[in-house]
């Protein structure tokens, strides 16, 4: 049986992407709070999936 390895490098360039756009959204000064505020949100939700997704494939 082969042994799978786990995209590390993949999943943190896409954090890495994600919290660039988080940064770009606060320096926005031309975006409603609201707006940046849900926006901002959603890419840390989403930063928290790809994180709890890579730890559980390294437990398997």
């Amino acid at each position: 049986m082969y042994d799978l390895q786990v995209p590390e490098k993949s999943y943190l360039r896409e954090r890495n992407k994600l919290n660039q756009q988080i940064q770009m959204l606060e320096d926005n000064k031309d975006m409603v709070l609201s707006k940046k505020r849900k926006e901002k949100d959603r890419l840390v939700s989403i930063i928290t999936k790809l994180t709890n997704e890579a730890q559980q494939q390294n437990e398997h």
